[in-house]
């Protein structure tokens, strides 16, 4: 009787199951079908896509070291040619890197203005990856240091000085810059601040250590 018991308890259990499971299905299929079907559909896009980035980045990089290449040989215009449309309609990284290399094309070339507009466009961007686009406002301010105004020097590099990897070109140039304009007091204190740095290399500590020692006499 028990073991009878049991089984028909089961028995009315599993019906109990299979009705709530046709009500639930006849209530809710449509969408849980429409859910498996959108899963699906994404994760074929998803991969879709990652493969198609993947052959992009590699055509970019494939590009790229074409544009190198013929650069080390000497074909300055067809490169420059190739990075301008990297530059126009490549992304990220390989974008930003190949406005760079347009500016030491130019700057091979001659075209020493053309080359100072694009290196500022650089510097001023924004959407320019930030490490590149530091080198550039170093490098704007290392070949314009004579004819730049020193508030432009101090808009340039003024967001450098607390990046350990650009601090010490961005304060000697703003401590150059501070004698230029006969603010000895200035210079010195930045000048401190650069010998103070503890990954500074041996020659420039012992020349800033020898301008400290001038400007003290000063």
């Amino acid at each position: 009787d028990e073991a009878y018991t049991d089984a028909f308890i089961r028995e009315v259990d599993e019906d109990v199951k299979n009705d709530n499971l046709r009500i639930f299905w006849k209530k809710y299929g449509f969408y849980v079908v429409l859910l498996v079907v959108v899963s699906l559909t994404l994760a074929v896009s998803f991969e879709s896509i990652k493969a198609w980035k993947i052959k992009r980045d590699q055509a970019m990089t494939n590009t790229y070291i074409s544009t190198l290449e013929m650069k080390s040989t000497g074909r300055l215009s067809e490169s420059l040619a190739m990075l301008k449309q990297i530059a126009e309609d490549g992304n990220g990284i390989y974008r930003d890197i190949a406005k760079l290399q347009i500016v030491n094309i130019l700057l091979e070339q001659g075209k020493i203005e053309e080359a100072l507009n694009n290196l500022a466009q650089i510097a001023d961007d924004s959407k320019v990856n930030e490490t590149l686009r530091s080198a550039a406002r170093i490098k704007l301010v290392s070949l314009q240091f004579d004819n730049m105004e020193t508030p432009r020097i101090k808009e340039l590099l003024f967001p450098l000085e607390e990046d350990k990897n650009w601090a010490p070109y961005a304060k000697e140039f703003l401590a150059m810059a501070a004698i230029r304009d006969n603010n000895f007091t200035e210079a010195k204190e930045l000048y401190k601040q650069l010998v103070a740095m503890p990954d500074l290399s041996d020659d420039l500590r012992s020349r800033v250590q020898d301008i400290i020692s001038v400007l003290d006499e000063e």
